[in-house]
């Protein structure tokens, strides 16, 4: 991803995530990517299945958060914070 290979990287993590379909390392990498390529609606899915399946893995609340303030959803920002 950090190489500019978005299409490389969503395919490794899709891969990787059909062996292990909870990993939250994953699931957060994965909607990290598709923030990076402008896919808010997939990333928030990402974000919101990490907290699901991790609520104590604080890096999905605050992506979340940092997404939704940054599209003006400051109400939303705050309960996710």
């Amino acid at each position: 991803m950090q190489q500019g290979n978005l299409d490389k990287s969503r395919e490794v993590l899709q891969s990787a995530l059909c062996t292990l379909p909870n990993d939250t390392h994953i699931l957060h990498g994965l909607g990290k990517l598709e923030l990076e390529s402008g896919n808010d609606d997939c990333a928030r899915r990402y974000f919101r299945d990490v907290i699901r399946i991790s609520p104590n893995f604080p890096n999905a609340y605050h992506a979340l958060g940092t997404l939704e303030h940054s599209k003006g959803n400051i109400r939303v920002a705050t309960t996710v914070l």
